[in-house]
């Protein structure tokens, strides 16, 4: 049945590796836009590392369980098209920052 629910990493893998190339290719464009336009991210280097990556997946895209596990991924908590995209940015940017997370 392809509507049937799935867990497990064999499933949400692919899932997190395609959320993860969608955030790297926001990051590439907004890179490329002038300063003025506000939407550069911070330290925006730090989503090629695991670390950099999983902050931003947790903070922003996780129901935050209190033992910093992932339940499911919403991407469209931050990758929302009804979302200015300096708002995006400064979404990750703050993720980013979040000193709690260092693994």
């Amino acid at each position: 049945d392809p509507q049937r629910r799935q867990n497990g990493t064999s499933c949400a893998t692919p899932i997190a590796a395609g959320i993860a190339a969608l955030i790297l290719e926001y990051a590439t464009q907004v890179e490329s836009q002038p300063p003025q336009a506000g939407v550069r991210i911070e330290n925006a280097e730090a989503l090629r590392r695991v670390v950099g990556m999983r902050k931003v997946m947790f903070k922003w895209m996780t129901e935050g369980n209190k033992d910093r596990s992932y339940n499911h991924l919403k991407p469209w908590q931050l990758l929302n098209p009804s979302k200015h995209r300096r708002d995006i940015s400064s979404d990750i940017s703050k993720a980013l920052e979040d000193p709690h997370d260092t693994q």
